[in-house]
């Protein structure tokens, strides 16, 4: 079972609108841990018009593989912590992009559908706030009931 975390926001975005993003991805792989599920988390920056021959680009850093154990402090760290997303994936992208980067770097974009294939849950860019984050985690809660 795979989890993925759009890590993207815009660039006046506050720290609380990526943490309860990166908390629900965390939650939900606790508790799939706690069923027995071998969970694998990854990390996606999608966004539009990097370069000014770029379209849509997506980044993605495996976080957690299935076989590994579950780092819950590693993982908040990765996937709450605007200054992770600041700090070590849009380096890595600015040292990725294969022409000069514009101002404002990119526009935040949704994981393209072509990329959810294979993921069992994908907390895109429109999770942003305390509420998105309990609706999203409900949604799993109300289909478990249902099987």
């Amino acid at each position: 079972m795979r989890i993925g975390v759009n890590l993207s926001v815009p660039w006046y975005a506050k720290p609380h609108e990526l943490l309860y993003r990166g908390a629900a991805a965390v939650a939900l792989a606790d508790h799939y841990t706690r069923q027995g599920c071998s969970v694998g988390i990854t990390a996606f920056d999608c966004g539009q018009r990097l370069t000014r021959w770029m379209g849509t680009h997506v980044l993605e850093v495996v976080l957690k593989r299935p076989s590994e154990p579950l780092d819950l402090p590693m993982l908040a760290l990765a996937l709450a912590e605007l200054a992770f997303f600041r700090l070590v994936v849009i380096s890595a992208l600015i040292r990725l992009a294969p022409h000069t980067v514009r101002n404002g770097l990119s526009q935040v974009g949704t994981l393209p559908d072509g990329w959810r294939a294979g993921f069992y849950a994908v907390l895109d860019s429109d999770v942003r706030s305390k509420d998105d984050a309990v609706r999203f985690i409900r949604q799993f809660a109300e289909q478990e009931v249902q099987q």
